[in-house]
């Protein structure tokens, strides 16, 4: 029997708790590789530096976070600050994000093949997004990791909202006792659902019309002004079904 912890939280959405070692196993063939065609993401002015280009290839994306040397200030993006409430700031670091050239509706399965990292200085993550500008908001994250006070943290979720995040609610599942090194994960997307897979086992089931056209996004973030410099591998790919 597959034996899980859930909690609900009273929020906008609710968090569920996976103990990941207690998780039934089963067998997920690898996706052919096949070439994708990728973008910078763009620039997030709310994050201490700019997402840009690095090297890519197909299926396979190299990711860098580096710390410059001398912080650089830009007038559009100090203006967003300001035009936020942000605090205005240099930034101290380039980062990387990339988006798919493409778009890829229901039903499909997505293959992630990558380590995670565990740090609280810089946070990993692939997901998905519709066009949000356009119609309601759905995104779903595949994986974002981070670090507790004495563990590593793990957890994928999903944000609905109306145009442009706008009444968000989120769906969060949570790993516990994550697993290391190069792991392997799976999402299967359907029109009204999609179901979530690490090395395996199966993390959960989201119910909601996900009948959308997805870009797919692989992006590091700098969390803090301190954040280590950091090389992230990752493998993607895509089938239809």
């Amino acid at each position: 029997m597959k034996k899980l912890l859930i909690i609900l939280l009273l929020c906008s959405g609710c968090s569920m708790y996976r103990i990941y070692p207690l998780l039934d196993v089963i067998d997920i063939p690898e996706i052919g590789t096949e070439y994708l065609s990728w973008h910078q993401a763009g620039q997030w002015v709310e994050n201490y530096g700019l997402y840009t280009d690095t090297i890519c290839a197909g299926s396979k994306l190299n990711l860098t976070v580096t710390k410059l040397i001398k912080p650089i200030t830009l007038d559009w993006v100090t203006q967003v600050q300001k035009e936020n409430n942000l605090s205005v700031h240099p930034f101290t670091h380039q980062t990387t994000g990339f988006e798919s050239d493409y778009r890829y509706r229901p039903p499909f399965h997505l293959q992630v093949s990558c380590p995670f990292l565990y740090r609280a200085d810089v946070m990993e993550s692939v997901w998905l997004l519709n066009r949000c500008d356009q119609d309601s908001t759905c995104e779903l994250d595949l994986f974002e990791s981070g670090q507790g006070d004495f563990y590593p943290k793990l957890w994928c979720a999903s944000h609905f909202a109306g145009l442009n995040y706008q009444n968000r609610v989120m769906q969060n599942f949570k790993v516990l006792f994550p697993p290391e090194r190069t792991n392997q994960v799976d999402i299967y997307v359907y029109p009204d659902s999609c179901v979530r897979f690490v090395n395996g086992r199966r993390i959960g089931k989201t119910v909601r019309n996900m009948n959308y056209d997805f870009c797919i996004l692989a992006t590091l973030i700098v969390l803090n002004d301190k954040a280590d410099p950091v090389d992230w591998s990752v493998e993607i790919n895509i089938e239809k079904l």
